[in-house]
């Protein structure tokens, strides 16, 4: 099939009477960065995309991988305001059965994929109701030259897109989708061809344009779709496997417009666009852990029983260092909330990377209490360690199993946060090494908050022998909240006195770590709102690391970087305040 669709040239008379003056952005998955849910998937099944469908994610961007059997990747956008659409999607269509599926459901194509099978063309499709204030003038063609593609925009003041690229004996092919460039769909916008990605940075610094569409036609020649865009933020990569092209889309708090799937050795590689799609926490700690780390970073916020209020990189598992230690702490106050003495005696081991000890290895015996207060306001490994021996009865192993078991039955944290090695003992080469994710020491942080498995004795026994707001130990996030405080009390007109009253309430305690190219810290804080009948107050759980970085400019994670996270809720309680 090489010509135009000539039936479309029809249908445009009809659609040109239909396009409303209100009309709708032909494409706000391309253009909006209002954020939503999204996924992508490649090399699926129908029956996978079936289900993705199911939880109401709207498709639109499609390539075919296989044909025998039909497998796929594709790029969906949550379908609900201002994403939602009407919306259908259908493959393995010859060209007359392609335009009897959008012509009965009176429908526009927005992404296309040709291909060929049996020496047969056929096509598949993602497509959006083209009625009422939907309607837009469009086309579509197939396999056409250059020369001739490019005639198609002209003639008809289009724009492109989607665009396809083949090369068959010797030959390259287009394929893609017009709208109508004007009114609301206008773009000052260029295609380009045959060019490497030096050249399309080298066009979009030149036309102050942005890149929506991108196709590999050969190792290192690309056809590209620019166009003018303002106020978005968007990233672009090439050659990424699965696994970076995740952290990719998840480190810049984005979702993917475009995505390119080719085999190189035997593996899959991906280029892709993508489009910000951050709130505006999120973007302000994004550009602060991007512009000062390099790695992998993330964080997140949560509200004690409410929602998540921002994060990125939620589900990453990072090394984390002395953070962990949270998880034996929470241990041990459960065991003196249900009678254990607070003055047991601990012994302390010389040889404390160890698993295993004889008597004369135990250097000193201290209370359960000094014990506990040395790991977690200084982070003594030695410490640590040792009540790991504690829990397992003077064995490592088996205290560490004891351990995660309650993590697992009292706290029902799974094993994305998991302590597999003592402290100093390798760190992050040991495999598995200790491992936790923003969401699961979040989890842990909520469930202190809510008492899961702790009475009063044990609550306190936990919050009392770590880092907290007194300062003892160490002054980190109790110094950074106050000075936060003090800045946004200034902007409201509050007083010295009236910040420190306010401060006087807060109650938060927390747990950082770091080795060497690893940091972390997460932790809980309660602020004081004033209402009509009284102070209520609420709690907010959060966390930060950065991930195999070889240079850092940020500030104290569990100072700087946390009251940075706890801005806005801060500035929201002293404005009850003023």
């Amino acid at each position: 099939m090489n010509s135009f669709h000539s039936n479309l040239i029809r249908s445009f008379g009809i659609l040109a009477m239909l396009v409303s003056p209100v009309a709708v952005l032909a494409e706000p998955e391309k253009d909006l960065t209002v954020k939503t849910g999204h996924r992508y998937v490649s090399n699926v099944t129908e029956s996978t995309i079936d289900a993705i469908v199911a939880q109401d994610y709207r498709m639109f961007d499609i390539e075919v991988l296989s044909t025998v059997p039909h497998r796929y990747a594709a790029t969906f956008v949550k379908n609900d305001a201002p994403y939602a659409k009407t919306w259908w999607w259908t493959a393995n269509k010859t060209g007359a059965q392609l335009i009897d599926f959008y012509d009965a459901r009176n429908a526009r194509i927005i992404d296309l994929e040709a291909y060929t099978v049996n020496g047969v063309r056929r096509y598949a499709a993602t497509m959006v109701q083209n009625t009422g204030t939907q309607a837009k003038a469009w086309w579509w063609f197939a396999d056409k030259s250059w020369a001739e593609m490019n005639d198609l925009t002209k003639t008809r003041n289009a724009r492109l897109i989607d665009i396809d690229v083949e090369v068959r004996n010797g030959n390259r092919y287009y394929s893609g989708v017009m709208i109508r460039n004007s009114g609301a769909d206008f773009r000052s916008w260029r295609v380009l061809s045959l060019v490497t990605t030096q050249q399309i940075k080298d066009a979009m610094s030149t036309y102050q344009m942005r890149l929506v569409d991108l196709e590999r036609i050969s190792a290192d020649r690309f056809a590209a779709i620019i166009e003018k865009g303002d106020g978005q933020a968007w990233w672009w990569f090439t050659n990424k496997d699965f696994a970076e092209t995740t952290r990719l889309i998840g480190q810049f708090g984005s979702r993917v417009i475009d995505i390119e799937r080719r085999i190189v050795s035997g593996t899959s590689r991906f280029d892709i666009v993508l489009l910000d799609n951050n709130n505006d926490l999120e973007w302000r700690i994004g550009q602060m852990l991007r512009n000062g780390s390099n790695g992998t970073r993330g964080f997140i916020l949560k509200e004690v029983g409410g929602p998540v209020l921002g994060t990125i990189l939620p589900d990453f598992p990072t090394y984390p260092a002395s953070t962990i230690k949270v998880l034996e702490h929470y241990y041990w106050s459960r065991r003196v909330g249900l009678g254990l003495s607070p003055l047991t005696s601990v012994p302390i081991y010389s040889n404390h990377t160890s698993d295993t000890h004889v008597a004369s290895d135990v250097t000193t015996n201290q209370t359960l209490t000094l014990t506990t207060q040395q790991m977690m306001r200084p982070s003594s490994n030695q410490s640590a360690n040792a009540l790991q021996e504690f829990a397992g009865n003077g064995n490592g192993s088996v205290g560490r199993n004891t351990i995660n078991s309650f993590k697992e039955t009292t706290l029902g944290l799974d094993d994305r946060l998991y302590l597999y090695h003592k402290f100093a003992a390798g760190n992050v080469s040991n495999d598995p090494f200790n491992t936790m994710t923003m969401t699961r020491i979040a989890g842990l942080y909520e469930d202190f908050a809510d008492s899961v498995g702790l009475n009063l004795t044990g609550w306190s026994f936990f919050r009392n022998n770590m880092l907290n707001e007194s300062g003892v130990g160490g002054s980190g996030l109790g110094t950074a909240v106050r000075s936060v405080m003090q800045q946004e009390g200034a902007t409201l007109g509050m007083t010295n006195a009236e910040i420190t009253a306010v401060f006087n309430q807060v109650l938060l305690c927390w747990k950082a770590g770091n080795v060497p190219n690893y940091q972390s810290a997460a932790g809980w804080i309660r602020l004081p709102y004033r209402t009509r009948s009284g102070v209520i107050t609420r709690e907010f759980v959060l966390g930060v690391f950065q991930d195999n970085f070889t240079t850092s400019t940020l500030p104290s994670l569990s100072g700087g970087m946390f009251s940075e996270i706890l801005r806005d809720q801060i500035r929201g309680a002293l404005d009850t305040w003023k």
